[in-house]
């Protein structure tokens, strides 16, 4: 990528678990603490959707034993902020765009230290209208809109 090229947005997935009590799982950063997340992560250019989201909820999770729900049937994008410019992929992108996935463990929960990226310290089962409350502002739009899609919210 020149200087003169437009930044684009990265293509990725999210993954939103609900469990049998319609709790929704969310996951501390290692990196900042009290941020809680869904899961989510990039596709990679040989991968499908459902592809990168079964490699990303493995890798971040640690519990391969995943059940895809339902899909999105557009993607939701959202812009990083300025206070991220420093990082590695604020500066590849303006932002990332995803599909988002409603999913279920088959069998077991997230073991975060079967994970092999380890950007979450701590997970926890919250009601659906309370994930949007705890997200960092700048996903707080892209959140209401993806649990609004996933007819959660």
């Amino acid at each position: 990528m020149t200087k003169s090229s437009p930044r684009l947005y990265r293509r990725s997935v999210v993954g939103v678990f609900v469990n049998h009590h319609r709790h929704l799982l969310v996951l501390e950063r290692c990196d900042t603490p009290d941020a809680w997340q869904f899961p989510q992560g990039g596709i990679e250019s040989d991968e499908t959707p459902k592809q990168a989201l079964h490699r990303e909820m493995t890798e971040e999770l640690g519990n391969p034993h995943i059940v895809c729900l339902k899909t999105t049937t557009q993607t939701i994008s959202y812009n990083f902020p300025a206070s991220l410019s420093h990082t590695r992929i604020a500066q590849r992108f303006k932002g990332q765009s995803a599909l988002w996935f409603l999913c279920e463990f088959s069998h077991g929960q997230p073991d975060l230290k079967k994970a092999i990226d380890k950007e979450f310290r701590a997970f926890k089962w919250i009601a659906a209208h309370k994930v949007v409350d705890g997200t960092v502002f700048w996903k707080k739009q892209a959140y209401t809109k993806g649990l609004t899609l996933l007819g959660l919210i």
